[in-house]
């Protein structure tokens, strides 16, 4: 859901090239502060390709994803997801005490507690699992009606 969520977009370059995630990255955390979202930490994530070219992107001893994980700043991460899509990322803000004014996390469901036996017998341990459903709310959404949030931003032609 956070292609449809994006709202802030900036363009990048193939990530196959030493520096082109490092200025990708860059020009996004840009744009979105250009929205208006400050944020002393943000998320990545990308699809496996591109995140497969950032790992193993080095140059003169300059491993490009220790360099993209210090701009990604307090509580940063990058993460690989198989349901982005290949040539884009997603950028939005790390979740950190500070960034709760961009989005929060919301129970949609009340929890329920789970009593089982460990190995389905009667004699066995007792486990107990709490079964609850939570979904992210974003809080600056657009007043155009789209449904999208500055706070999240797509990066193109990575």
């Amino acid at each position: 859901g956070l292609y449809q969520v994006a709202g802030t977009s900036t363009t990048g370059a193939d990530f196959g090239t030493f520096g082109n995630a490092l200025k990708s990255v860059a020009a996004a955390i840009s744009d979105l502060e250009d929205a208006g979202v400050y944020s002393p930490g943000h998320i990545l994530a990308l699809n496996k390709n591109q995140y497969s070219q950032l790992s193993s992107s080095i140059s003169t001893g300059v491993i490009e994803m220790t360099e993209v994980m210090k701009l990604l700043g307090t509580g940063g991460r990058i993460v690989k997801n198989s349901n982005v899509t290949v040539d884009y990322g997603l950028l939005f803000p790390a979740p950190l005490d500070v960034n709760r004014k961009f989005f929060d996390i919301v129970e949609t469901v009340p929890p329920q507690h789970d009593v089982y036996f460990k190995d389905n017998s009667n004699t066995s341990d007792i486990g107990v699992r709490q079964i609850t459903r939570l979904g992210v709310r974003f809080k600056h959404q657009s007043s155009s009606g789209t449904g999208t949030d500055i706070a999240v931003s797509k990066i193109s032609s990575i």
